[in-house]
């Protein structure tokens, strides 16, 4: 790993690796596929938070 500043040119971009990384791991993930996106406790807007002390 390079000494110093982190530079723009030295990071990775998600757009461009996103589909390389998909492509590595397709197949990998069995559970992925099971999974289902639970939305029931999803907030709504000036919905408040309240934690018991």
């Amino acid at each position: 790993m390079p000494a110093g500043k982190t530079t723009a040119a030295q990071m990775t971009v998600p757009d461009i690796c996103a589909d390389v990384a998909q492509a590595k791991f397709k197949g990998a993930l069995i559970l992925g596929t099971l999974a289902i996106d639970d939305d029931t406790l999803e907030g709504k807007p000036n919905d408040s938070v309240n934690f018991p002390k």
